[in-house]
């Protein structure tokens, strides 16, 4: 008699390893059917080729049964090749069909291999709680330690404060290591495929027990909404913001409120005419306003749609609606340039305005940390002898590295814009005349 598997072996035999050109990672078997789509989609194909050295979006219709991987992008995206090994040993390519690089999820298309693969349906975390036990599959460190599993509990159920993703995270002390990134992160009760494990924090590169899942129904939410839409729907607010505490909230006379003070709507923004610069707001879209992470996901989930919201006018709540007038990105960029600063790979995108960040730094040294989903629209220039600061706008990604040098490894401002807030940021950058040289040669 066959021994029925376990939910380990299940989620075993549902995952894969993941290789290419410049690393390793893991994945999850799933199909469009288990996403929840209802109807077969047509999806674009990202293959590259080698004759003219771009990525060529192909159309392909994708059936509900047909099997896709779900990783992360930060494991795939720009890969010229990408390999996936399932359980058994079957080797096949894979190629993006679907992706929110700001998100950090990607969905490949696989070739229909022989033999039935084991196909996962995401599930939900809404009933789990802190110190219930999860098991993580996945590759770390490499195909030699491919499909092993690590059990630990969760520490936090949604975590804002991500640099990583818009989207909620489960936090994990289960041992996430280089490799285990695009896995899944499954209920050991139930077996149910509760998340998709994205990055760890660490100060050595490897698990020190703090791991960030992104919530599968999230993910799946996402994935829905961009594939429905063609497209990743942002929404610009274009707006300056602050949490609301000590001193800001004294200065809009809102004392003792916890929320995200408006503290500047220029003309063009969202928010014109519908929330004021002084407003605090404290709830979004029935999410309550903790960071201004927060506010960042409930706008982003919220896009072309009409969500309560609820503010503070000095001490006068209200309670109103209010719609996003969504913008439409493409979900796979083929036109992205890459350079060397400081040893470490940076990958830039020539943006509408300013440089956009497409790792989560780009600095030896950064005393605020850029994030993979923020653009940097001004540079300050080197402080001149009467210690005025000035900024200059980024137009290009050559003027943005030629500014960055300039500054010979002194700590300096940029300015920067997430699509729903601007912040500056102090930067370092550790000059090297060797490493300018490998810069100039990667260009």
């Amino acid at each position: 008699m066959k021994k029925e598997l376990s939910y380990a072996g299940r989620a075993i035999r549902s995952s894969v390893f993941i290789g290419t050109e410049s690393g390793s990672g893991s994945g999850t078997i799933t199909d469009l059917e288990s996403l929840g789509f209802t109807t077969p989609q047509t999806l674009n194909k990202s293959v590259f080729d080698p004759r003219i050295n771009v990525f060529t979006p192909m159309p392909t219709i994708v059936g509900l049964k047909h099997p896709l991987v779900l990783t992360n992008w930060h494991v795939v995206g720009n890969e010229h090749q990408i390999r996936v090994i399932e359980y058994d040993g079957h080797e096949f390519d894979g190629y993006i069909v679907a992706a929110n690089h700001e998100n950090d999820w990607a969905l490949l298309y696989i070739e229909r291999p022989n033999g039935n693969l084991r196909v996962m349906k995401p599930g939900t975390a809404a009933n789990m709680s802190p110190t219930d036990l999860v098991f993580a599959v996945g590759s770390p460190l490499g195909q030699e330690q491919s499909f092993s599993t690590t059990l630990g509990s969760i520490s936090y159920t949604n975590r804002f404060n991500i640099e990583m993703s818009y989207l909620p995270a489960l936090q994990t002390d289960t041992s996430i290591n280089p490799g285990n990134s695009g896995g899944g992160l499954f209920c050991k009760e139930t077996g149910e495929w509760i998340g998709l494990n994205s990055f760890i924090m660490t100060g050595n590169r490897y698990n020190i027990g703090i791991g960030y899942s992104l919530n599968m129904e999230e993910v799946t939410a996402d994935i829905h909404r961009c594939i429905t839409n063609g497209g990743i729907n942002s929404v610009l607010i274009n707006a300056t913001v602050a949490m609301a505490a000590g001193p800001v909230n004294e200065a809009l006379g809102s004392a003792n409120i916890v929320g995200i003070a408006m503290l500047n709507i220029p003309k063009l923004s969202s928010l014109e005419g519908k929330i004021r610069a002084g407003d605090i707001i404290t709830q979004l879209d029935g999410l309550k306003m903790e960071t201004i992470a927060h506010l960042n996901f409930a706008v982003y989930r919220s896009a072309g749609k009409e969500v309560p919201v609820v503010l503070y006018r000095g001490k006068k709540r209200i309670e109103q609606t209010i719609k996003f007038n969504p913008v439409n990105f493409p979900m796979i960029h083929y036109d992205e340039d890459y350079g060397q600063i400081s040893g470490m790979l940076f990958n830039v995108i020539q943006a509408e305005y300013g440089v956009a960040v497409r790792s989560a730094a780009i600095f030896c040294k950064t005393a605020e940390l850029v994030g993979s989903n923020e653009r940097i629209t001004h540079i300050q220039r080197p402080i001149t002898e009467d210690g005025e600061l000035v900024y200059d706008k980024i137009s290009s990604v050559e003027g943005f590295i030629e500014m960055v040098e300039s500054h010979n490894g002194v700590p300096f401002f940029v300015k920067t814009f997430n699509g729903h807030a601007h912040a500056d940021r102090l930067i370092q950058w550790d000059y090297d005349p060797r490493e300018s040289m490998a810069l100039e040669a990667a260009e």
